[in-house]
């Protein structure tokens, strides 16, 4: 685990460092990104999205639709999906919804068609039987407005095609109830006519028999009133949970008294259709039913009041349906008691018909009242639709969150660019990043790191600020960059403790690692200390003291090796303690000249002369010169830069010093990313 953490660690440090290497592009390319991510986010407008559904009912839940038997009116779920979208997008609504709720677009002005429709989105799903209306605007409040208007609009427009359904329905029963009202009259005649023939003696049956049958039926006919009497408690504790309160005239003119009295054996046919009529009539349930609906306690449910009624209906149905059988078994008594001989199986046969023919056609009338007298009940609601909907929500979409969006994405851009362009400049230039990098390839001790001088202000331990960041230490004695170069001198002498060290060479692998600055620097902090320090510029091909010094180099190193001039006339003293040679004008080989006789001569003659004596070199891997001073030193200090210095250029360098074994002193790293702050 501990190896897992280093090493991201590592990885993490790496990353880090080529960001900051190359962090003027990167943070460019994220700035520009940025910059254009707030310029379109400010032009772009929140939108904003509100869903509603409509659902459909199925027609088992539909009330009305169970009252026939027949096919329903109603279309398929999939057409009327269907129509319910086209007439959701119909001219007349989108105009109406425009004009109510005052949509404008971007110059003020009423919405047109086409725009509105564009924002408009439903969707129809037929597996669960839905219309989504999604409509998305730059409005919360008017994106919900519009959903709202739509589905109320499209439940109004289902109410009333219910409604006229209904009407149709209605219409369709009462015709059903007259013909059924016709057929039970017509039944009742014919079966009375039968009886007036049975009555002139027709019709007899044998008395054994007659006796037998009698007994049956006025058994039948004891036990229909006991269970008449029990629907009779039955209908009053209905009627008093619905608080429908009769007056005694209402109750003896109701069927509900007819257990309280016994029906007369010579009923006619007019006297059966006048029960008939008066209990059935639809005028008569009609006001049963307002009787119930202004009776109802004001907080009941309309549907347990349907319930209720339902049920009531019922008993007074299954009552009437007693008192008609009472009816037949009567009649038949009335047979059998007025027969002396059996009847023969003929007229038996036709009776039975015409009796179930008679009780078939009184079930068809009393059920179609039934239905009928629900129907009203039903056409007393406000709303008669066929559909649910759900409460209208702000759909989590993107939408309503487009300037955020824009601004984290040109983040997320930014930062993908920013790092893709360190990393991409930094495959171009593989540097070593570290000075722990640079002194591992090196393989040798690390003197010390120099903070970049020339971004960043010195520390203000003195009143004098660096004019030129080549001469921070001269100019700024007491500076943490003086202190960098002490520090790199006194690791020195530590290091070469053993061994007298007077002639030092600075060489390093490239150009551009700051070499000579370096030098300069070093040759300025050593004279602070109280040492005689002479600087000579050996590099011919790049000479960079005089320019760092401000010095002529009219006579230098040049006029020294190929003339008779006196050193005193070449040396020049920019500052106490400090004499510089500059290169002089380079014609020629100079190589030859470092390889000289007089060479050797003028190093044995400063020697003597200064207590240091540092020589600038050029690049070891480009020209030979620096090994050659080299070799008239006490040693090298190698000098490598974070950021500029390769694998591969240090490597040859340490290849080129190991084969020539010269003594390496040290290393020195000028540190791009550590800087000086004032």
């Amino acid at each position: 685990m501990k190896l897992i953490k280093r090493s991201f660690y590592r990885n993490w440090q790496e990353c880090w460092l080529i960001f900051r290497y190359h962090r003027r592009p990167a943070i460019g390319g994220f700035l520009l990104t940025i910059i254009t991510a707030i310029i379109v986010a400010i032009d772009v407008e929140r939108s904003y999205e509100a869903l509603g559904k409509i659902k459909l009912q199925s027609e088992d839940n539909i009330p009305f639709v169970k009252l026939l038997n027949t096919q329903s009116r109603f279309n398929s779920a999939k057409n009327t999906l269907e129509e319910g979208k086209k007439f959701l997008t119909s001219a007349a609504l989108v105009e109406r919804a425009i004009e109510e709720l005052n949509l404008n677009n971007a110059q003020e002005t009423l919405l047109k068609y086409d725009q509105f429709i564009k924002d408009l989105n439903i969707i129809q799903d037929l597996e669960n039987k839905t219309l989504n209306i999604a409509y998305t605007c730059n409005n919360l409040n008017q994106s919900k407005s519009v959903v709202d208007f739509l589905m109320k609009s499209y439940v109004k427009h289902q109410s009333k095609i219910n409604h006229e359904n209904l009407i149709a329905i209605k219409n369709t029963l009462i015709e059903r109830l007259a013909e059924a009202e016709i057929e039970l009259r017509d039944s009742k005649i014919e079966l009375n006519n039968f009886l007036k023939k049975f009555d002139q003696g027709n019709l007899k049956p044998n008395s054994d028999h007659n006796f037998a049958k009698l007994r049956q039926i006025e058994q039948q006919i004891t036990d229909a009133k006991r269970e008449i009497k029990q629907i009779d408690q039955k209908i009053k504790d209905l009627r008093f949970k619905l608080g429908i309160y009769t007056s005694p005239t209402a109750e003896d003119n109701s069927p509900l008294a007819s257990d309280q009295r016994s029906l007369p054996n010579n009923n006619t046919p007019e006297d059966h259709q006048i029960i008939d009529t008066k209990t059935n009539n639809p005028n008569y349930v009609n006001s049963q039913n307002n009787r119930i609906k202004l009776a109802r306690h004001p907080t009941e449910p309309e549907k347990k009041l349907l319930e209720l009624t339902e049920e009531l209906i019922k008993y007074e149905g299954d009552k009437r349906i007693w008192f008609s059988k009472i009816e037949a078994w009567e009649n038949s008594r009335k047979i059998y008691q007025n027969s002396n001989k059996p009847s023969n199986s003929a007229n038996k046969q036709q009776y039975q018909e015409l009796f179930t023919k008679s009780e078939t056609a009184e079930n068809k009338y009393k059920t179609l009242l039934i239905k009928l007298h629900q129907l009203e009940i039903i056409s007393k609601q406000k709303n008669v639709t066929s559909i649910q909907t759900e409460p209208i929500i702000i759909k989590n979409t993107f939408g309503a969150w487009n300037k955020e969006i824009i601004l984290v994405s040109g983040i997320g851009l930014g930062l993908v660019l920013g790092f893709g362009t360190a990393f991409t400049l930094d495959r171009k230039n593989p540097s070593l990043k570290t000075s722990e990098s640079i002194c591992q390839l090196c393989d040798t001790k690390l003197l010390g790191k120099i903070p970049n001088l020339k971004k960043f202000g010195l520390a203000k331990i003195s009143n004098s600020q660096p004019t030129l960041p080549e001469r921070s230490v001269l100019e700024a004695p007491y500076s943490l960059a003086s202190q960098a170069h002490k520090i790199v001198y006194q690791n020195l002498q530590h290091n070469t403790v053993k061994r007298k060290v007077k002639i030092i060479t600075i060489g390093s692998a490239d150009s551009q690692e700051g070499k000579s600055t370096f030098a300069a620097n070093f040759a300025a902090s050593t004279a602070q200390s109280g040492k005689k320090v002479l600087l000579i510029d050996a590099n011919f091909y790049e000479p960079r003291q005089h320019e760092i010094w401000q010095l002529s180099n009219h006579l230098g190193l040049t006029d020294l090796l190929k003339s008779n001039a006196k050193l005193e006339n070449i040396v020049q003293s920019p500052s106490l303690n400090i004499d510089v040679i500059t290169t002089g004008f380079v014609f020629g080989d100079g190589l030859s000249l470092l390889q000289s006789e007089t060479m050797k001569q003028l190093v044995n003659h400063i020697k003597q002369k200064y207590d240091i004596v540092i020589f600038d070199t050029p690049s070891i891997n480009l020209y030979p010169n620096a090994l050659t001073i080299n070799k008239f030193s006490d040693g090298m200090i190698l000098v490598g830069k974070t950021g500029v210095t390769s694998v591969t250029s240090m490597m040859r360098t340490k290849e080129l010093i190991d084969k020539s074994q010269q003594v390496i002193l040290g290393l020195v790293v000028n540190d791009k990313m550590t800087r000086l702050v004032s």
